[in-house]
């Protein structure tokens, strides 16, 4: 079976803080239309320093 989706599996994606330091679940995804790119995030206000690609 190949890759399930329709993005390339090298698509940028951002993760917060909190979820890739298994802190907080994640409650918010986000998919951009125009880029492709993901969000996952734990619903808290984050700062750009707290986003780990």
């Amino acid at each position: 079976m190949g890759f399930p989706f329709c993005n390339a599996p090298n698509t940028a994606t951002i993760i917060c803080c909190h979820i890739m330091e298994n802190k907080a679940p994640i409650l918010y995804v986000s998919h951009d239309e125009d880029d492709g790119m993901w969000q996952f995030l734990c619903g808290r206000k984050h700062t750009v320093d707290e986003a780990v690609k």
